[in-house]
């Protein structure tokens, strides 16, 4: 190292500080030479003399470096200190070169106090907890002078400290053996910890309240609490050293089995959705269950026999039987954690129930009744023929559009209460006003409610699609699967957020706000026979007539024309062309509507098929009655006043502006009768 050219030979004053563990200070109080007439100390670190460390008379050193002081006195002018080395404790910091290489004079010889072995221009030394002091001479032609001193000694560490990763079953406590892996630990000192985000840590010192190396630390996960946690541990020793790591804990997910109640009728199954409340359920694993008193069991596993979090069970009383059952479920993942719960089942005397399916719709409605019994549970009614009789299908004609909410109007809808106050199975909100049970709404009156009705507009366009059609390209972002895990008639294609559960309008408490309405009329696009109020009926803008709304996009920017109120006039200049024809007698497009061609009187309209056969021509069109109705005016294969068929066909407007320039317009025409 380069060694300063000092005046004289001072060193640094060096008192080692046993300060309490609380205090916080340095190990090492390092002292400039005072004789009285010093002055203007400024303390140094050699890697940074930059810096001025402190310009006191003493010096407090926390980290391992080498430093020194320089200051002012009366003798020699400026001066400094000798060099005080301060290192960690642990191989190989511990490890020092004292070179002075760059201070020896040719033909010099250097000698150490205490003597040291190896190459003495730079010899290395191994710094202990007991201070050393090193003195070099130079001796050249019989004269001496020595260097600065070497005051080298090392601190008193808090350990080597290696982060950890652990792992533990959810809503159990786990022993962290944070030390396994550190090293260099202290005796004498504390350990503490950070608290984790989702957990506890607690510490047991062994009856050694100052010796953490055999302190004892437990976490425990919060409860139900799985995913990644975390907290720090720090080690000090008494003179404030410190050493910190971290402890990363994985809290894996434990199935949680809770117990359950049901209710039932006398000699009537039912169905128990027990996984309802169940919380970390496996997709990989088993279910079983315990045979109850009173009554036979069917465990369902959905065609899933490996993944229980789908199963059910189907609970059928003793015959005549009245009271209380019970049964025990036990479910397991697929390494052997397994967490078991009861089911109560209260059997009792038959009561009303007016609607089986808590739809709001009673069953007397809902089932024909071709036998004349009256008992719906007997050839019942099955409209969209899934095995689930309408009296217990919350969504009987599978559009995904549950019953309760096509039964209402859309504007007027009432979401189910939940209560019952005179048990006879409707839901309050539907007895209001002397009424029992809603009156199905109709929206086109032809005779099928819309709850059974895949179309309830008559627009060609199925409720399936107009009800589950978001971002409005024609196309369902949600589909019928063929999946009915909890058997609620509604497939699982259409399920809300929870799969496995009986919502009998599947979280749609304000249908206007939750189905699509393109032209925002408050009339749901499902019971709207013009869906973007263009003018122009949905079930005409088929312009291809494959039954197929979705691939009619005139102008290919990805909205169906059914859907795209932008579609309807094309503007070009000063005119505006009606592009559909109509021609039925009711007063809507039953021509061919050129708004303000009337204003450029010479002009020309020319109309041609898709083989290019000129059908109609005409001069003034717009003037005096002269317009197209769909009529022939042509000439070789197609016969003059014959009407023409339903199908697309093309224009070519030529007409004068008033500058005198003539402009021309074409674009396609779509004739539907």
């Amino acid at each position: 190292m380069k060694l300063f050219n000092l005046h004289k030979s001072l060193f640094i004053g060096l008192v080692i500080l046993f300060f309490g563990f609380q205090s916080g200070h340095a190990q090492f109080l390092l002292q400039a030479p005072n004789s009285g007439d010093e002055a203007n100390f400024q303390w140094f670190e050699a890697s940074d003399l930059g810096t001025v460390l402190s310009t006191d008379f003493f010096y407090e050193a926390t980290q391992p470096g080498v430093y020194f002081a320089t200051y002012d006195g009366t003798l020699c002018g400026s001066n400094a200190t000798g060099y005080f080395i301060l290192t960690d404790c642990a191989a190989p910091d511990n490890q020092v070169t004292l070179d002075i290489s760059a201070s020896i004079p040719t033909g010099s010889t250097v000698s150490w106090n205490p003597a040291l072995p190896g190459d003495q221009t730079q010899p290395t030394v191994t710094s202990t907890q007991t201070v050393e002091r090193y003195v070099a001479t130079i001796t050249k032609a019989g004269n001496s002078s020595e260097l600065p001193r070497f005051t080298v000694v090392c601190m008193s560490q808090a350990g080597n400290l290696v982060d950890d990763l652990v792992s533990v079953d959810e809503d159990t406590s786990v022993i962290v053996d944070i030390f396994a892996n550190d090293t260099d630990l202290p005796t004498d000192g504390i350990l503490t910890t950070t608290n984790p985000a989702n957990g506890s840590v607690s510490i047991n010192t062994n009856g050694t309240a100052n010796d953490p190396t055999d302190d004892i630390v437990t976490y425990m996960p919060d409860p139900d609490y799985n995913g990644t946690d975390s907290f720090d541990y720090t080690v000090c020793n008494l003179f404030g050293a410190c050493s910190t790591a971290t402890v990363t804990v994985d809290v894996i997910p434990i199935v949680d089995a809770i117990d359950d109640s049901v209710n039932t009728d006398q000699d009537v199954a039912v169905d128990i959705l027990m996984l309802t409340n169940d919380n970390d359920l496996p997709n990989s694993g088993t279910l079983t269950i315990t045979t109850p008193s009173n009554g036979n069991t069917v465990l369902n596993d959905n065609g899933t026999p490996t993944d229980p979090s789908d199963d059910f069970i189907t609970y059928t009383p003793n015959a005549g039987y009245l009271g209380t059952d019970s049964l025990d479920y036990t479910i397991c993942d697929g390494i052997g954690n397994c967490s078991t719960a009861t089911i109560t089942i209260m059997v009792n005397v038959p009561s009303v129930d007016l609607d089986a399916d808590n739809d709001g719709i009673v069953d007397a409605f809902e089932d024909l009744n071709t036998d004349s019994d009256d008992d719906p549970s007997t050839n019942p009614t099955d409209s969209d023929v899934d095995g689930i009789p309408d009296y217990l299908d919350i969504d009987s004609d599978n559009d995904g559009i549950p019953d309760n909410v096509e039964a209402q109007s859309t504007l007027g809808y009432i979401p189910p209460s939940l209560t019952d106050v005179n048990d006879n199975g409707l839901d309050d909100a539907y007895e209001n006003g002397g009424n029992v049970g809603l009156i199905p709404v109709d929206s086109e009156g032809d005779g099928i409610p819309d709850y059974v009705d895949e179309d309830s507009d008559d627009d060609n366009v199925p409720d399936s699609i107009e009800g589950n059609d978001q971002d409005h390209d024609g196309v369902a972002d949600v589909i019928f699967i063929g999946s009915d895990k909890d058997n609620d008639g509604l497939d699982d294609g259409y399920e809300g957020t929870t799969v496995i559960d009986i919502d009998v309008n599947d979280e749609i408490n304000d249908p206007v706000a939750s189905l699509p309405d393109t032209d925002s009329d408050g009339e749901l696009d499902y019971r709207d026979s013009d869906d973007d109020d263009d003018g122009i009926e949905t079930i005409d803008e088929d312009l291809d007539g494959d039954g197929n709304y979705a691939n009619d996009d005139s102008d290919a920017d990805g909205i169906p024309n059914y859907l795209d109120s932008d579609l309807g006039p094309t503007q070009v200049d000063e005119i505006d062309v009606i592009n559909v024809i109509t021609p039925n007698g009711d007063g809507i497009h039953d021509v061919f509507t050129i708004n303000n061609l009337e204003d450029y009187p010479n002009n020309t309209v020319k109309i041609y098929n898709r083989w290019g056969v000129q059908v109609y021509a005409t001069k003034a069109y717009n003037t005096n009655g002269n317009v197209f109705d769909g009529t022939s005016e042509g000439r070789v294969t197609v016969n003059k006043d014959n009407q023409l068929p339903v199908g697309t066909y093309f224009y070519v407007i030529d007409y004068e502006d008033p500058t005198g320039r003539t402009k021309q317009l074409s674009g396609y025409l779509y004739i539907n009768r």
